[in-house]
């Protein structure tokens, strides 16, 4: 058993510094690799059974020169094994994959990965093995794949997005069309100056029969241009239950509307050929008299963590 030339170390990949996602695989694409957001392994519910035998089957410890590592488990990798894919001749291959052993060094861990042997995996993937390699013929989807910059990040799976990604449309292995984008983030007002405008200047005077009543308001699908300027979005109330049929016409959304509309820039994402605002849903309640929100622990300074 070789120890994968890939460890988190020398990968630097951004995700492997955010606990809570998913550490990616990775595609080799034209001599250069790419952080790879799809598991196409996990599509087969077969193979994917076959590999988690396969990695159980392996030792509780490694020994390699004089050090110790020990079989490492993750939040950040439930499926117990990265895999690295290549793209060659437009098809799929499976090149290895990778089991995570940790050593304690100090007060910390150091982590590396070894590779699963080339008979194991000979032997699970024997329908899809070919005299070029493992063909991932059984895998029809769109990938997701990114270098670069991460100018987007949240703590689940693979919600992440980089400046330079692609998007590989494969069929039974064979790769059909490869788009490539060059993605940007443009930075703007937080959540916490949403908050601070709103209860601020949110014109009560002219509410006066909603002057005893917390509202909890829902906004999503933000209408941003490029410069940062809102057009549009959706609000509506979902706490008190009484005011839940309220539409976007009432006078109260319209002014919630405005109120949003005299705050500049927004931030702007463009990813893969379009403007992304789908990160900006978000709920606040609303009160008259509530006092501006504490962020003592930063959660407002940032749409997304």
């Amino acid at each position: 058993m070789k120890k994968i030339l890939f460890t988190l170390l020398l990968l630097s990949l951004p995700v492997l510094t955010k606990a809570t996602g998913q550490m990616a695989e990775r595609v080799l694409i034209n001599g250069e690799y790419w952080q790879l957001y799809y598991c196409p392994i996990e599509t087969d519910m077969a193979l994917s059974e076959e590999i988690a035998k396969a990695i159980e089957l392996l030792p509780e410890t490694i020994t390699e020169d004089s050090i110790e590592w020990v079989k490492g488990q993750s939040t950040a990798l439930w499926r117990n094994y990265i895999a690295e894919w290549e793209i060659k001749d437009n098809r799929l291959f499976l090149r290895e994959i990778g089991v995570p052993y940790i050593r304690k060094v100090g007060y910390r861990s150091e982590d590396h990965f070894f590779t699963l042997n080339e008979e194991t995996l000979k032997e699970i993937f024997a329908p899809y093995y070919t005299s070029e390699g493992i063909c991932a013929s059984w895998f029809c989807d769109t990938m997701r794949a990114g270098r670069g910059k991460e100018i987007y990040y949240e703590h689940m799976a693979f919600a992440r997005h980089n400046e330079n990604e692609c998007l590989i449309v494969v069929d039974n292995g064979v790769v059909r069309e490869t788009t490539q984008y060059n993605n940007y983030h443009k930075e703007g007002i937080v959540p916490f100056d949403v908050c601070k405008a709103l209860t601020e200047n949110f014109p009560w005077e002219r509410f006066p029969e909603y002057e005893e009543t917390h509202f909890v308001l829902q906004f999503s699908d933000f209408i941003i241009d490029e410069n940062g300027i809102l057009k549009d979005c959706c609000v509506q109330c979902i706490r008190p239950d009484k005011f839940e049929s309220m539409i976007q016409k009432t006078l109260l959304t319209k002014t919630v509307k405005e109120i949003l509309k005299e705050l500049t820039p927004w931030p702007v994402w463009y990813i893969n050929g379009k403007f992304e605002t789908s990160f900006l849903n978000w709920t606040f309640p609303l009160k008259k008299g509530a006092e501006i929100p504490d962020d003592e622990w930063g959660t407002l300074e940032k749409w997304t963590h």
